[in-house]
């Protein structure tokens, strides 16, 4: 699969052109579509062509669920590029807002072991995201880290010291 995609899109040059191609020969462009696209694109190491994938899916409006995006982040360690803690920082956040507490919780760790430093910004959407979820222990050991870290803490964070002792 990956040597004919490989031809295809040498021969017609891009994500989109390849997608209106399956479309001509009745395949409808669907999100299965593009994520299989992208599934081949990754094990054939081709990430730049994976991400356009990721993107024409989004303009075509399909939601670029988890999958899509787990597909791109790990192209994107393949390739050998490592996340800021910029990046780690808004994977947290948005994790938090959506609910997914555990999984901002797991990232925090992976931070801590790549060596990196969390921002004041990242301590505190998590240890909010922790206390909603009523992960008292967790929001604590963060709190413990970040006291550690001699990280400065912000008024609203130096508010929550009270609620976690």
């Amino acid at each position: 699969m990956i040597p004919v995609l490989r031809r295809l899109t040498f021969k017609l040059r891009s994500v989109a052109d390849i997608v209106e191609e399956l479309e001509a020969i009745g395949s409808p462009a669907e999100a299965k579509t593009f994520l299989i696209l992208m599934r081949v694109y990754c094990r054939g190491d081709m990430f730049i062509f994976a991400r356009e994938v990721f993107d024409e899916m989004g303009r075509r409006g399909f939601v670029r669920n988890t999958l899509a995006r787990n597909l791109i982040i790990d192209g994107l360690f393949k390739s050998g590029l490592r996340p800021t803690v910029e990046i780690w920082r808004i994977l947290i956040v948005v994790l938090c807002q959506a609910g997914n507490v555990p999984l901002g919780f797991g990232l925090f760790g992976k931070i801590i072991d790549s060596g990196s430093l969390p921002t004041v910004v990242t301590y505190t959407f998590l240890i909010k995201g922790l206390l909603k979820a009523r992960m008292l222990s967790e929001a604590i050991g963060v709190w413990d880290i970040m006291v550690i870290a001699s990280v400065a803490v912000d008024r609203r964070l130096a508010a929550l010291d009270t609620k976690l002792y």
